[in-house]
Parts: structure tokens; C-alpha cells; sequence
């Protein structure tokens, strides 16, 4: 079979980030997986077709396609998938020491609705950059996000930075199932159904 990414096919792919042999312009075989889900939903998506989706932490938000009566599209996550609304910023040459505690990430050019430290969230601050409390974070337009993560580089504490309103949005979809996820640290919603969508199944998703 000759793969034409404009028109995909039925069948089975699969994603696995932690493949080295994953591509995103690849067929999306076991042999060759996609390295994002995005990319095979993008490239695969459609009636009957399922994604299986190997273990891993995958940073995205999924843009969702729809599926037809008695072919529906699948998402399927195998045990240990995680898909994370957040950014992991813990390299420590991504911030800037400011005063103390106070560090600045000055790649964050958009306002996060959560930050976290050490897997708990920070408390959003309206206090003045030079003096952050411990265990806050407060961004300013044109500088970046300054973290008091409460002693040395937010990096040393895993610092996340929310970035993806959804892990799943479906506009207007219609045979689609999403099956086994799980969706942490977005900044709206988990999963996301709008625009009259229709026969969209959600099974053991957390």
C-alpha cells in the first residue's frame, strides 16, 4: 500500500513519543509510529480508523475528527498515557535569577492561568516581582513569568507552566470515541465538547 497523507485510510496506527523511530510525516505503523497524537489524528483521522496511543506524557492539545455510522473514529490510550495542558520548564538555563528566590522565565510570552512546583500549583500573585512570596508566580506582559517556588531555580522543583486551555476539543464532531486518557493540568477543560457534537463517546478517561 502506497501511504498518501491526503487520504488516509481505515486501519490501525499508532503514536509513541518515546520511540526513536517515530515521525511525524512517517506512515504510522508499530515499526514507525507518529511522535504525537496531534500528528496522527491530523494525518489519519477519520471513519474507521483507530489511533492506539503507547505510554508516555504527551505536552498537546487534540484537535478531534469525526468518524460515520458503523465506522466511528477511535482514540485509544493504552495503560500510563498521560495528556498534560502544561509546559515543563526544568532546565535551569530557562530562568533568570531576579532577587532571592524571585526567578523570571522570560519564554513565557503568554499569561498562565496555574504554575507548578514540586507537582502542587502556586498561588497566582498580583505582588510586585522583587518581592514574591514564597510559593507564588505572577507574569508581566512583555517580561515573562516571574516564581517564587520557595528557595532556588524553579527548575530544581519541576516547575510546570499551564500553556493548553483543553487536552481535547471536538467542534461539531460526530462518531468519535476517546478511550483511556488521562488529561492533567489544562487550563480550562479536560475534555472539551462544543458546536453540537453528536454520538461522541467518552470511556475511562480521568
Amino acid at each position: 500500500m502506497i501511504w498518501d497523507p491526503d487520504h488516509p485510510s481505515t486501519g490501525t496506527y499508532y503514536v509513541d513519543r518515546s520511540d526513536p523511530a517515530c515521525s511525524n510525516t512517517g506512515p504510522g505503523t508499530e515499526a514507525q509510529p507518529y511522535c504525537t497524537i496531534s500528528a496522527a489524528v491530523g494525518n489519519r483521522g477519520g471513519p474507521g480508523v483507530t489511533i492506539l496511543v503507547k505510554p508516555g506524557v504527551y505536552p498537546e492539545q487534540v484537535m478531534l475528527k469525526s468518524g460515520a455510522p458503523n465506522a466511528p473514529f477511535q482514540l485509544r490510550a493504552l495503560p500510563g498515557v498521560v495528556v498534560d495542558g502544561a509546559d515543563l520548564f526544568s532546565d535551569p538555563a530557562k530562568w533568570v535569577q531576579v532577587s532571592g528566590n524571585v526567578w523570571l522565565a522570560p519564554d513565557v510570552t503568554w499569561n498562565p492561568a496555574q504554575v507548578f512546583a514540586d507537582g502542587a500549583r502556586l498561588a497566582a500573585s498580583n505582588a510586585q516581582p522583587a518581592s514574591l512570596p514564597a510559593r507564588s508566580f505572577v507574569w508581566a506582559q512583555g517580561a515573562g513569568l516571574y516564581v517564587n517556588a520557595g528557595g532556588g531555580n524553579p527548575a530544581t522543583h519541576q516547575a510546570m507552566v499551564g500553556h493548553r486551555a483543553n487536552g481535547f476539543t471536538a467542534n461539531g464532531r460526530s462518531w468519535a470515541t476517546v478511550d483511556g486518557f488521562t488529561v492533567m493540568r489544562t487550563e480550562d477543560r479536560g475534555i472539551y465538547l462544543l458546536g453540537s457534537c453528536a454520538n461522541v463517546t467518552l470511556t475511562h478517561n480521568t
